[in-house]
């Protein structure tokens, strides 16, 4: 169980219930795996998943992990570095989490404040190079979501560090990634819908 929360976890650390639902039902098709306890054979696997994925953020808590820790909201015990409350950190509406990815492997606040001045004087330039701005946009991806999460900078501060962020070409990329995300999104729950549908009628 530990190591398919662990797989979860690499995926998405905070799965809903009918992703649970989905590895669940993907486990029982081995009939030596299911539960005759219950009617549909995978609830108590389901169950089972929810708690330990629990169980299993709390130890990415402990080890360090940015985005399990700035979302533990009991007294933040776990991080020395923010008040004792969670005041200072932006609640997250229902069904949603504060997205804070770990850096790059191989990366640190250094390196990353680095390629960040690297934006910052090729943001002065009149000929952008557009693929080195893209590569060092989207290797700082998690030192933004950092900043913007634990900081909560103005925009005028944002524009200032980040010039980049707010280039026309990167605010296109940006849209389009959030649209293929969603349509993606939106796909995948009408065919989850759709074939519960079918499969009562058939």
């Amino acid at each position: 169980m530990k190591k398919l929360a662990s797989v979860m976890y690499e995926i998405k650390a905070y799965p809903d219930l009918p992703e649970f639902i989905t590895v669940a039902k993907a486990l029982v098709k081995y009939p030596c795996l299911q539960d005759a306890s219950t009617k549909s054979g995978y609830d108590g696997w389901t169950n089972s998943l929810v708690f330990k994925m629990g169980n299993y953020r709390n130890e990415m808590r402990k080890a360090g992990g940015k985005e399990v820790k700035v979302n533990g909201n009991c007294k933040l015990r776990y991080n020395n570095e923010l008040p004792g409350s969670a005041q200072a950190i932006k609640k997250p509406k229902r069904g949603e989490a504060n997205y804070l990815p770990n850096f790059p492997q191989g990366e640190d606040a250094g390196s990353m404040e680095q390629v960040r001045k690297s934006l910052e004087q090729e943001g002065q330039n009149v000929d952008k190079d557009k693929n080195h701005v893209h590569v060092c946009m989207a290797k700082t991806f998690a030192a933004r979501r950092q900043e913007v999460v634990c900081e909560m900078p103005r925009v005028a501060t944002m524009l200032s560090r980040w010039p980049m962020l707010f280039d026309p070409s990167e605010v296109c990329l940006s849209l389009c990634l959030l649209l293929f995300l969603l349509v993606n999104c939106v796909c995948r729950r009408y065919l989850t819908n759709w074939t519960q549908t079918a499969s009562v009628f058939l």
